[in-house]
């Protein structure tokens, strides 16, 4: 009996909640499970339920486990989960739990079943003895894989057809029993359960008759029950990531509650958006990965994923370049005013600026709002009353539109989704970023260099920026001053094909630089911007890894010319520094009492501390001129 508790600790615990939320769980059980306060991150799920079932003898954890998601608005729908597992597990005779010990070749219990399922998890010997692999598609459909021995899709025949309790009993091999009729229990794994628009198909006794071998789902592949509207693709296609929500919890618990995540992906000719509901995939569904995915659904333009469907690593003969047209075309929002021109059930996704937020006893109204008009979402259950303000952005996925009242509204599914902007402290340093990136990614220009010479031999010019995103900032050195056009502040511009290389992003082509649609908008905090435009402290510059490339406005005091070097002396209130200066910036003309403007200054070490030193990118502007 421990050894399920423990299972259900391991799969449906810490490994369902959000990253945030299993760092607060190990903060507050830190003492009970001797946790040091300098490496808690480091602890994985895996070592957390070890330790507790250490800890925690009698049920490995479970009730601390319980307590603590109880005590969490957003985990109490987890906690009645983990009680329902806990009472089967208290429930069962003791031959039941003989039969679980028996080993994967015997079918599982309930509990047991159920949480592989929503982990999208088998064992290893599963995989290898499953000849033939038969899921139930969301809807209710038969899907048949065969015998990939892929972890990816792990449902086999006899471990996804016959424990769920209640519904199905099997003695052998050969299953003859009738499915149970009820319509909230489809006869499937939990997981691949989500429902869609169209009514939930049953598999009717005669067609359970009709999988008893995996020869016979090899050689026949049973497809009738796809959902009206729903086309199977049984061929492999081969798609680029581009984006990927991270997990989230659907359903009741009444009615099962689920997980899945959205994505959108790629081919050379079009996007698609996507609904995983094997959230074991999650790690395939990386930006810039390459994966081909076979036995999905395909359903007025979106796809669909459960545990039948197979997502494999692409080979590198098969990855596809994906035009920078498509992707941005993916990143683009519809307007509201074609929105409102939408046919009733049409399924929206985009980012959307909230205008006004009602909230009523039994949902939240969210009127979003772009240049074209404004329409309003209605949100209940997980999206009742979500945390955010006037001025946010919400990222809808998979809204409904029907007509309210006489208005056009987006109304949410069972699989709607929104991404609310992160919260947290805005960093203080800009965003790193390495190698080449083909990705358009938008940003708001918030401050401009003008062009200068940075090669006076051959001539060559450039200028520097400083550019955001709602929740990060950038330096980019820009090597086309055609683009000076673009570059304007608060104008937002969708940047792709750069590199990233010693903190800052290069663009060297005009191509590289586009428009965004006219209507886009951008909310970039105050506290955002104030760091991206701050200058460091003198004080923090000395404790800063040499090699760091800096931007500010300091006082100068002090002016040394040697050689074919100008040495400046600087200071604040924290410190003083020197900066020294050679070739083309010597001819700036700056005396002490003046303000520089430094950017791109790299930080050295000397003998006596540190200085800031220029190269060959790096620009300089005398403010605040002593007169």
């Amino acid at each position: 009996m421990v050894n399920e508790y423990k299972r259900i600790v391991l799969l449906k615990g810490p490994e369902c909640i959000s990253k945030h939320n299993f760092s607060l769980f190990k903060s507050v059980l830190a003492s009970d499970l001797s946790l040091g306060r300098d490496n808690q991150e480091k602890y994985t799920t895996a070592q957390i339920a070890d330790i507790m079932e250490e800890k925690f003898p009698a049920d490995a954890g479970l009730g601390k486990l319980i307590k603590f998601c109880e005590d969490l608005p957003v985990l109490k729908k987890r906690a009645e989960i983990l009680k329902k597992e806990r009472s089967e597990v208290i429930g069962e005779t003791s031959l039941e739990i003989n039969k679980q010990e028996a080993g994967p070749a015997t079918p599982t219990s309930t509990t047991s079943h159920m949480l592989a399922s929503e982990r999208g998890e088998t064992s290893t010997a599963q995989a290898r003895t499953s000849t033939a692999k038969v899921s139930l598609w969301n809807s209710g459909g038969l899907a048949v894989q065969t015998g990939r021995g892929d972890s990816s899709s792990p449902c086999s025949g006899y471990h996804e057809l016959t424990k769920r309790k209640g519904m199905m009993k099997e003695k052998t091999g050969v299953k003859k029993n009738k499915v149970s009729k009820e319509p909230d229990q489809p006869p499937c794994c939990e997981e691949t359960t989500a429902r869609c628009q169209s009514p939930i198909i049953h598999i009717s006794s005669s067609a359970s008759s009709t999988i008893p071998s995996a020869k016979n789902q090899k050689s026949k592949p049973q497809n009738q029950n796809i959902p009206r509207g729903a086309v199977l693709q049984s061929e492999p296609l081969t798609v680029r990531v581009l984006t990927a929500t991270d997990p989230f919890e659907y359903g009741s618990p009444q009615h099962g509650v689920k997980n899945m995540f959205h994505a959108t992906v790629a081919t050379v000719s079009q996007y698609f958006h996507v609904k995983v509901f094997n959230i074991g995939l999650k790690e395939k569904f990386t930006k810039k990965n390459f994966i081909t995915i076979s036995n999905y659904l395909e359903s007025k333009g979106i796809l669909e994923i459960s545990e039948a469907s197979s997502v494999l690593e692409a080979a590198p003969d098969q990855m596809i370049e994906v035009p920078n047209s498509i992707i941005r075309s993916a990143n683009v929002s519809p307007k509201i005013c074609d929105i409102q021109k939408g046919t009733a059930g049409a399924v929206f996704y985009g980012l959307f600026m909230l205008h006004k937020k009602t909230v009523n006893q039994k949902n939240t109204i969210y009127e979003i709002k772009d240049g074209s008009g404004s329409i309003e979402v209605v949100g209940n259950g997980n999206w009742h009353n979500i945390s955010c303000k006037e001025g946010d952005k919400l990222q809808l996925f998979c809204f409904h539109l029907k007509t309210i009242d006489k208005q056009p509204k987006l109304v949410c599914g069972e699989h709607s989704f929104i991404k609310t902007p992160r919260r947290g402290n805005a960093p203080k340093e800009p965003a790193k970023e390495e190698g080449h990136h083909q990705v358009p990614k938008q940003v708001m220009v918030l401050k401009v260099t003008e062009p200068f010479t940075y090669d006076l031999k051959e001539d060559k010019r450039m200028f520097h920026a400083t550019v955001a995103t709602e929740t990060e900032f950038f330096r980019v050195k820009v090597f086309d001053t055609a683009l000076k056009s673009k570059f304007i502040p608060r104008n937002i511009i969708a940047i792709s094909d750069y590199f990233g290389y010693n903190g800052y992003l290069e663009i060297h082509r005009a191509s590289c630089v586009s428009d965004v649609n006219v209507n886009q908008t951008m909310v970039v905090s105050n506290t955002l911007r104030q760091r991206a435009n701050a200058t460091p402290k003198i004080s923090h510059l000395f404790s800063q890894a040499k090699g760091t490339f800096v931007n500010g406005e300091y006082l100068v005091i002090k002016k040394t010319e040697r050689n074919k070097f100008i040495y400046y002396g600087i200071e604040d209130n924290t410190g003083k520094m020197e900066v020294v200066v050679y070739g083309r910036l010597t001819n700036v003309r700056c005396e002490p009492g003046s303000k520089l403007r430094l950017v791109c200054f790299e930080l050295t070490s000397t003998k006596d501390g540190c200085q800031l030193r220029s190269g060959r990118h790096s620009y300089m502007q005398v403010i605040n001129a002593r007169r």
